[in-house]
């Protein structure tokens, strides 16, 4: 998602020739643009052209998901930004951070959220360091996650980046990874329909090996083409997060919280709030019914701030579940 777009800018998302598209991808993420076009009875070229657009659009992206700890990367943090100046600028400065996977200015008393993966607790200090740094940040609360109920990878999430794997889950390639297969991991996060010519490329090595390493990765489950969407763009028209506090059983809490249906992500954390929850509505009407009446209905929970999200600046889906 580029830097600048906003809520009310969204444009007709998808049209039914679109939809079919991305459902043929989100089925499967490296179908070929020959059979994709023998199933819409679209030409090929013009097949192309579509999934660059919505890939350019933001809409939807085909990534390769890796669990974050093959890669070494333990540790995740939701951040809480206030600012006493552009928020333009701040956002800015945390999208260029490479810690970041999300950037998104909201509503409220907490201008920018973010979300920070990192490898280790030294890794995690540093950014939060740099985020403190940037000029107008007034303050930056960390939230580090404990333990995920739920983390929708799909259309239903917008923060849905960073997987399940918390610390202590012991995440790990069932063989170890050598330079060209982390060389080509590396690529297909960022690219899922990369051809083997490109990671042979990127890898310097054969086509052939470039092949039989993509297929070593994927049938071991190490990485999976996954493909995602921003609800925001599929006509979902407003997303909240939550910080909630509660008493009681968190784990009982968390549960029931899953379990609502415009509930997309459920957290506990370490920090100033106990859970943090995303949720999806139609429209105001549908927030208004969630945060007033069917959020407050679990038991247990004493507060909850809701932040309703402006603007997506940086949306990487690096983790996909």
């Amino acid at each position: 998602m580029k830097h600048g777009d906003t809520r009310g800018s969204r444009e007709a998302a998808v049209d039914d020739i679109d939809r079919a598209l991305l459902a043929l991808l989100e089925a499967d993420g490296r179908i070929s643009y020959k059979e994709m076009s023998e199933r819409i009875g679209l030409s090929s070229q013009a097949v192309s052209a579509r999934v660059t657009h919505l890939v350019e659009r933001g809409i939807a992206k085909v990534i390769g998901s890796i669990a974050p700890e093959v890669l070494g990367y333990d540790r995740f943090a939701t951040i809480a930004v206030t600012v006493d100046g552009p928020i333009e600028d701040v956002a800015a400065a945390l999208v260029a951070d490479p810690a970041t996977d999300l950037v998104a200015v909201t509503v409220g008393d907490i201008e920018v959220i973010a979300e920070v993966v990192c490898r280790g607790e030294a890794e995690l200090l540093r950014a939060l360091d740099r985020i403190r740094c940037v000029p107008h940040v007034v303050s930056c609360v960390a939230y580090s996650y404990l333990r995920i109920f739920k983390y929708a990878y799909a259309r239903e999430g917008i923060l849905s980046i960073a997987g399940t794997a918390l610390p202590g889950s012991g995440t790990a390639a069932p063989f170890a990874l050598d330079e060209t297969d982390k060389k080509i991991v590396e690529m297909l996060r960022a690219d899922g329909r990369a051809t083997f010519t490109d990671l042979a490329a990127e890898a310097a090595t054969t086509y052939a090996t470039a092949r039989r390493k993509y297929h070593r990765l994927v049938e071991s489950g190490v990485v999976r083409i996954r493909t995602v969407f921003d609800p925001s763009r599929l006509g979902s028209e407003e997303v909240v997060v939550v910080f909630i506090d509660a008493v009681g059983d968190l784990t009982d809490i968390g549960e029931q919280l899953a379990e609502l249906s415009e509930v997309t992500i459920v957290m506990t954390t370490m920090g100033p709030c106990d859970l943090i929850v995303e949720a999806v509505c139609a429209d105001m009407t549908a927030l208004a019914d969630f945060l007033g009446t069917r959020l407050r209905a679990v038991p247990g929970i004493v507060s909850a701030d809701a932040y309703p999200l402006l603007r997506v600046d940086k949306l990487a889906y690096t983790w996909a579940g």
